[in-house]
């Protein structure tokens, strides 16, 4: 009997195990900027655009697809897309605020660029919560989502603009190679943030 109550406990304590490994795995899952966003046609109509499922890519541009399924497809590599941005980002910044640390020693007598530092990289913290704040919609696409992404670089760049500054003064040749390396890391995700239809494959979108 006791024998039986000690197989009955492991038991338990196993299962209780099993949940919370599964509910790790969920809480592990990454942050995804995702939604839905091909907008429909309402009805059938003679003009093909109105006659057509379509994606906002820019405030300048929509593609227009003949079916449901090729527009789907393109929103999904359009997500994709973003939310690899996103993750670049993220890992430029955590290089920036280690560069910066790195030099903030040296910032005693330089104080109001120090603070001008802090506060871009509080901007950049705020933007990148602004990523999940509003759920993409057929309406907005991922303009909102992309104009973050955008103030994000240009952020990161003036902080390696400032930081550029401060080691010429030290004559810190090896750090200055690195920030260019980073600068020009940035200017590339910048243009492609601004320039999404040179990067994206559209996919079999019509001409029209």
């Amino acid at each position: 009997m006791i024998y039986t109550i000690l197989i009955y406990r492991q038991l338990r304590k196993s299962k209780v195990k099993l949940k919370l490994s599964n509910s790790l795995l969920t809480c592990n899952a990454m942050r995804k900027i995702t939604g839905y966003i091909v907008i429909i046609p309402e009805s059938q109509s003679v003009r093909k655009r109105l006659n057509s499922y379509s994606v906002l890519l820019s405030c300048r541009l929509i593609y227009y697809y003949s079916n449901r399924k090729e527009a789907e497809a393109f929103q999904n590599r359009l997500f994709s897309w973003v939310n690899d941005i996103q993750i670049q980002l993220n890992e430029a910044y955590i290089s920036s605020f280690a560069d910066y640390r790195r030099l903030w020693l040296f910032y005693d007598t330089d104080i109001q660029d120090s603070r001008k530092i802090e506060s871009l990289f509080k901007g950049i913290e705020k933007s990148f919560e602004l990523l999940y704040y509003r759920i993409p919609t057929p309406a907005t696409g991922t303009l909102n989502v992309v104009n973050h992404l955008i103030r994000i670089t240009g952020s990161l760049l003036e902080v390696y603009a400032i930081m550029t500054e401060k080691q010429k003064l030290r004559n810190n040749w090896e750090a200055l190679k690195t920030y260019d390396f980073r600068k020009n890391f940035l200017r590339k995700i910048e243009f492609e943030l601004k320039n999404p239809d040179k990067v994206i494959d559209p996919g079999n979108k019509l001409d029209l």
